[in-house]
C-alpha cells in the first residue's frame, strides 16, 4: 500500500498554497519495542510549497509558550503533574521543553556517542557497526547502516529536545538531496526523551531522482523488505508535471499525548487500542 501523504503531495502542483492532513498511519514495524506496539498512531502534517526544510525547522522551538503559568496540584495534573508545563517527566526521568532546542546532524551526534566519523569511513560502515555490536543486513547501503547505528546506539539517549539533521539519502526516498552533499538529504527529526516526535523534509521534486529511488526500493521490496510499499506510478506523474520546491513537517500526535501526559505505552493513549485478532469459537463466542 502507498503511504497516505503520496496523495496529498500529488495535491502540491497544483493547489499553489500550503495544506494540511490529520491521518491515522498504521506502520508495519517487526523491530518494534512495547512503548510504541500497536504502532497505529495519528499524524498532523503540514506542507507548502516554496519552503524548504530550515523554514520548517525555524519555528517549532519559537512557537512554544514560555509564558509564566500557575502551579498545577497533584490531584489536578495527570500523570505528570509539575510547575512548569514545559519541565515533564518521562520514565522518572527529567525532560526539558523550554527552547532552544539542540539541533545536530546525525554523523555528528553517531561521532559523538560512539566514536564512529562515518565520513572518513562510508565505505566501511559495516565493520563500523560490527565493532560496536550493531547487526545489519549484508544488503544494506552505507547510509542504511550509518541509521541502524544511530537508532541502536544514539536515538535513545537524546532525552532533552533535539533535532536530528541531515538523513542519509538512502533511508530518505521523498526528500530533496543536500546540495554539498548528495549522500545526505535537507530532512529532520525531532527528538525527545528517545523517541521521535516529529519528522520533516524538503519534498523532492525531481522526477528522474525520484523514480531512481523508488526502483532502488523496490529492489529490496523484492528482496524481502515488506516494509516498503510498491512504486506508486500516479505519484511520480503528479511530480512530471511540474511539483515546486516544498517542504513538510508531520507530528506524531499520539506521541506527544504520551510525551504531555507520562504515559509508558502507545496503547495508553489510544481510545481504541488493536491488541490481536479475536478468534471465533464453536458457539459463536469470542475467544479472547
Amino acid at each position: 500500500m502507498a503511504k497516505p501523504e503520496w496523495g496529498t503531495k500529488r495535491i502540491c502542483p497544483s493547489c499553489g498554497t500550503r495544506y494540511y492532513d490529520l491521518m491515522r498511519e498504521q506502520v508495519v514495524c517487526p523491530k518494534c519495542s512495547t512503548p510504541y506496539d500497536p504502532e497505529a498512531f495519528l499524524k498532523a502534517r503540514r506542507s507548502r510549497p516554496v519552503a524548504p526544510v530550515e523554514k520548517e525547522l525555524a519555528p517549532v522551538g519559537d512557537d512554544v509558550e514560555t509564558e509564566d503559568v500557575e502551579t498545577v496540584e497533584d490531584d489536578e495534573g495527570g500523570s505528570a503533574p509539575c510547575d512548569d508545563p514545559l519541565l515533564r517527566k518521562v520514565l522518572g526521568r527529567s525532560v526539558d521543553l523550554r527552547p532552544p532546542y539542540r539541533a545536530e546532524t546525525m554523523v555528528n551526534l553517531v561521532r559523538e556517542h560512539t566514536g564512529v566519523d562515518a565520513l572518513a569511513s562510508w565505505d566501511d560502515m559495516h565493520a563500523s557497526a560490527a565493532r560496536l555490536g550493531v547487526e545489519v543486513g549484508p544488503a544494506l547501503g552505507p547510509g542504511a547502516v550509518l541509521l541502524e547505528i544511530y537508532e541502536q546506539r544514539v536515538e535513545g539517549e537524546l532525552w532533552d529536545p533535539t533535532f536530528v539533521l541531515d538523513y542519509p539519502a538512502e533511508v530518505s526516498p521523498l526528500a530533496r538531496r543536500r546540495r554539498d552533499d548528495p549522500r545526505f538529504v535537507e530532512r529532520f527529526e525531532l527528538i525527545v526523551a528517545g523517541r521521535e516526535l516529529a519528522n520533516a523534509f524538503s519534498e523532492l521534486n525531481d522526477p528522474i531522482d525520484q523514480r531512481a529511488r523508488f526502483e532502488e526500493q523496490a529492489r529490496l521490496r523484492a528482496a524481502g523488505d515488506a516494509e516498503i510499499p510498491p512504486i506508486d506510478e500516479d505519484f511520480l506523474e503528479a511530480i512530471e508535471m511540474g511539483m515546486p520546491p516544498a517542504g513538510g513537517l508531520g507530528v506524531g500526535v499520539d506521541r506527544l499525548v504520551m510525551l504531555l501526559t507520562g504515559a509508558v505505552t502507545i496503547r495508553d493513549v489510544l481510545l481504541f487500542p488493536t491488541m490481536r485478532p479475536q478468534a471465533r469459537t464453536s458457539d459463536g463466542g469470542h475467544e479472547s
